[in-house]
C-alpha cells in the first residue's frame, strides 16, 4: 500500500539513513536542521516493493545485525523502511539482507530520489519544483552556506588582512626607524678621520659590529646616506598604516572593524539574509589585534575575546621575507576568525570551514595537548595519556585539530607555492610529492610536518590535503 509520510513520522533509523545520505553526498553537516521539526516537513512516498525488482545492492553487512532484524521479522514486526531511488537501492543494507534471509518477497521502502536530485536547488532557495517538500528560507540558506564554505582554502576577508598586516609592519618599522635615527645621530657625531679599520682600538664603541664592513667599503658618509634612505622607506610603511602608531613599552592594541570588502564569501553572507549578518556582527563587530615583541611572528586567535595576539620579531629589521611571513601568520589566524564568523552567519553549531565529517579527528582537539592549566575529567586525561604514548605531541595536536585543517593547508599552499618555482619544471612533481610525504625525499623539498602528521595519524585528511594542493600547484 502506497502512502505519503512526513519525515518526522518515519522511524528514527530511516531518518538517520536520509540524513547520513545527504551529508555524505553533499558534504554538509546537521542536515537534520533542514529536515526535522519543520512546520512543513518533507513528505516521502512509503510503500512495499518486490525485493527482486531492487537493483544496485552491493553490501557486506554485519551478520549479527542482520540476525537481529531477522528475529524482528520472525516475531511478526516490520523493520524500518530502506531507502531507494526508483528501483535503485540507496541505504539500509542490514534490513535488506534480513528480508532476503527471512524469505520475504517484499520490503518497505522510502523513495528519496526526488529529494536527492533536487537537494542542491532546495539549499539554494529554488525549491518550487519540490511539491510536498517544506521550504524554510533560513534553514535553506544555513545549509547552503555550511556546505559551500567547507570547500577550498577558506580565505579570510582580504581587506582586513591587508589592514592588520600594514599596521603590524608599521609597528616594526616605527621601532626600527627610532633605532636608525639614533644610529644616524651617533655616526654623524663621530670624527671618522681618526678611524683605522684594521685597528679596532680606533673604532668608536658606538659603531655596530655588523656595520663595520659596509662603513669601510662604502665610506661613512655614503653609509649614513643609505641609512637615511632606509628611514624614508620606513616612513612610507608607517604612513600606510590604517591607524597612527607610537612607541609603547609592553604591547600595542587596536580594534579592526569587520570589513568584508572583496571577500570570496560576501555574496553568500548576504544570501543568508540581513538578520543573519546582523547577528554575526553583533557578536563579532571587530577583531582586536594585540601585538608585542617576542618570537618571530608567533600568533593565536582567541574567539571569546575576538582577539588575535601576535608576537613581532625583536630583530631591528624589515625584509621582504619578513613581511611575507607576517602576512602568512595574519592570514592563518584570520582564517580562524572567518570560521567563527561564518558559523554565526549560518547559525551552525560547528565552526565553518571544517573538513567533511568522514575524515575529521575530533579526539585530536589541540587544547588537549597544552599544559595542564585546569583539571581534566578522568576520561579525557586517559585519552590524552594514550595519545601521548603514541608520540602525539603538542605540535601534532595542533596539526590534527579539525579547526586547523584548512588554515594550515592554506599556509602549506603558500610555502610550497613559493618554493616549487625554484625547481626545474621536470622536477617539480617529484618535489611536490616530497613536500607532501608521498614520494622519495628531494633536497630542498623535505616533507612538511603538517603533512607528515596527517599521513601518520589522519590518513583521510592527508589524502584530502594532497588532493587540494595538487589541484592548485600541479
Amino acid at each position: 500500500m502506497k502512502q505519503w509520510v512526513q519525515f518526522d513520522d518515519l522511524p528514527k533509523v530511516t531518518q538517520g539513513d536520509i540524513i547520513g545520505e545527504i551529508e555524505d553526498r553533499f558534504d554538509v553537516y546537521r542536515a537534520e536542521d533542514d529536515l526535522a521539526g519543520l512546520v512543513k516537513p518533507p513528505i516521502f512516498l512509503l510503500h512495499d516493493m518486490p525485493i527482486r525488482s531492487i537493483t544496485g545492492y552491493r553490501r557486506n553487512p554485519s551478520s549479527s545485525v542482520v540476525k537481529k532484524y531477522v528475529k524482528m521479522l520472525d516475531a511478526g514486526r516490520e523493520a524500518p523502511p530502506i531507502l531507494v531511488d526508483g528501483r535503485k537501492f540507496i541505504d539500509g543494507g542490514h534490513r535488506f539482507a534480513a528480508y532476503v534471509q527471512a524469505g520475504r518477497k517484499t520490503i518497505p521502502v522510502v523513495d528519496v530520489g526526488r529529494l536527492l536530485k533536487l537537494w542542491p536547488e532546495w539549499t539554494q532557495g529554488r525549491a518550487n519544483e519540490l511539491e510536498r517538500v517544506a521550504q524554510i528560507a533560513e534553514a535553506i540558506y544555513r545549509d547552503a552556506m555550511s556546505r559551500r564554505v567547507m570547500a577550498g582554502f577558506f580565505e579570510p576577508p582580504p581587506k582586513m588582512v591587508d589592514d592588520i598586516v600594514k599596521w603590524l609592519l608599521a609597528l616594526v618599522a616605527y621601532r626600527y626607524r627610532l633605532h636608525l635615527l639614533n644610529k644616524i645621530d651617533d655616526y654623524e657625531e663621530i670624527d671618522w678621520s681618526d678611524v683605522v679599520w684594521k685597528d679596532y682600538k680606533t673604532i668608536p664603541g658606538d659603531v655596530a659590529i655588523g656595520d663595520m664592513d659596509d662603513l669601510e667599503r662604502m665610506g661613512p658618509e655614503t653609509f649614513i646616506q643609505k641609512l637615511k634612505r632606509h628611514v624614508k622607506t620606513l616612513d612610507k610603511i608607517i604612513a600606510a598604516s590604517p591607524k597612527p602608531v607610537k612607541l609603547v613599552t609592553r604591547k600595542w592594541q587596536l580594534a579592526f572593524k569587520v570589513d568584508l570588502t572583496g571577500w570570496k564569501y560576501l555574496s553568500r553572507v548576504r544570501a543568508a539574509g540581513p538578520q543573519a549578518l546582523k547577528r554575526a556582527l553583533s557578536i563579532y563587530p571587530s577583531v582586536i589585534v594585540t601585538a608585542r615583541m617576542g618570537d618571530d611572528n608567533a600568533a593565536a586567535w582567541y574567539p571569546v575575546q575576538r582577539r588575535i595576539e601576535v608576537e613581532l620579531s625583536t630583530l631591528d629589521r624589515i625584509s621582504l621575507d619578513y613581511a611575507k611571513e607576517l602576512r602568512r601568520t595574519v592570514r592563518h589566524e584570520m582564517r580562524h576568525f572567518a570560521q567563527d564568523f561564518l558559523g554565526r552567519v549560518v547559525g551552525a553549531e560547528d565552526k565553518a570551514g571544517l573538513p567533511s565529517k568522514k575524515i575529521r579527528t575530533p579526539d585530536m582537539e589541540q587544547s588537549y595537548g597544552r599544559e595542564k592549566k585546569y583539571k581534566r575529567p578522568p576520561s579525557v586525561q586517559k585519552l590524552i595519556d594514550n595519545l601521548e604514548k603514541k608520540g602525539i605531541t603538542k605540535d601534532i595536536f595542533h596539526d590534527l585539530d579539525d579547526v586547523e585543517f584548512y588554515t594550515v593547508l592554506g599556509r602549506s599552499l603558500e610555502l610550497m607555492g613559493d618554493n616549487l618555482p625554484h625547481f626545474e619544471p621536470d622536477k617539480r612533481k617529484a618535489a611536490f610529492l616530497s613536500f607532501v610525504g608521498a614520494g622519495p625525499k628531494v633536497p630542498g623539498a623535505y616533507p612538511l610536518q603538517f603533512m607528515t602528521s596527517l599521513k601518520k595519524y589522519a590518513p583521510g585528511k592527508w589524502k584530502k590535503a594532497v588532493s587540494e594542493l595538487a589541484k592548485e600547484l600541479l
